[in-house]
């Protein structure tokens, strides 16, 4: 490829990332998003481009202040492993939280279901009266059959009650968080 093209793939795609990301009111710097969406993007690359994890695997993974989370399906204990050690590879990545169950693909019905437990957790958390004030902003809801992962940065108390709330929430089966506590 030429340099010339290659820098102005570079810049396209860093202007995309700016555009999607602008609209982001967290408070993590821009730096910092993009550093997590650059992550998740080459530990997928790693996991998917390694023969011995291949495509009967369904890996998803989440980064939030340089810690990723590994959720999802494979069939062996060891290509769970090998997710983890080739996530913890990546450039950047500070803490790996490998979430990745030894089990079938979960079918599209499964998945379906993870989608709508996502929406019905978010929907939840933010129109909870016993979070007054609450920013969703902070959080990052993620399922995987029907556990409800959370990332972001909040205070010990307010993770304790969105724990709490996500917990009594009809359908899930397990809560994992994954928080950056600010006190």
């Amino acid at each position: 490829m030429k340099p010339h093209s290659t820098t102005l793939r570079a810049a396209l795609v860093a202007i995309g990332l700016v555009i999607a990301l602008g609209g982001c009111t967290h408070n993590r710097s821009m730096g910092t998003v993009v550093d997590d969406h650059t992550i998740e993007m080459r530990v997928i690359d790693a996991i998917y481009a390694a023969p011995d994890i291949g495509q009967e695997s369904h890996i998803k993974v989440e980064s939030h202040n340089r810690t990723v989370l590994l959720m999802g399906e494979t069939d062996t204990a060891a290509k769970r492993t090998k997710a983890e050690t080739l996530a913890a590879g990546v450039f950047n990545v500070e803490r790996v939280v490998n979430e990745i169950v030894v089990a079938e693909r979960a079918d599209i019905g499964t998945r379906t279901n993870n989608s709508w437990l996502t929406a019905k957790v978010s929907t939840r958390l933010m129109t909870d009266d016993s979070l007054p004030g609450f920013d969703m902003d902070r959080v990052k809801v993620i399922t995987s059959a029907g556990t409800v992962y959370l990332m972001g940065d909040i205070s010990r108390d307010e993770a304790k009650a969105v724990t709490e709330i996500v917990r009594n929430i009809g359908g899930v089966d397990k809560v994992v968080t994954v928080f950056d506590y600010t006190d």
